[in-house]
């Protein structure tokens, strides 16, 4: 499967709710991946973040995020903050 198709699938995967499919898929398309500032790698790390959270890995989707965090767009760190700040509360209350 090339990486483009992972991506789709992924991405295909997470709105149809298919949630270990999609991680598989999105997880095969980062390591892949070699451009990390792309838009569509970054999307890739979003879409991930927000399926460890709903699955309750809150612990691989944090450490993601603060990945992003340092990110060099001021958008996907202001993204990655406010998720960050979202899912440590989560962990918090766990």
């Amino acid at each position: 499967m090339t990486l483009s198709e992972l991506f789709t699938k992924g991405i295909i995967a997470c709105k149809e709710e298919r949630y270990p499919k999609a991680i598989k898929y999105l997880e095969y398309y980062c390591q892949g991946y070699t451009d990390r500032n792309s838009k569509d790698y970054i999307q890739a790390q979003m879409w991930l973040i927000k399926v460890y959270k709903i699955v309750g890995q809150l612990e691989r989707a944090i450490a993601l995020c603060q990945l992003l965090n340092n990110h060099t767009h001021p958008q996907v760190q202001t993204w990655a903050t406010k998720t960050l700040a979202m899912l440590s509360k989560e962990v918090s209350h766990v």
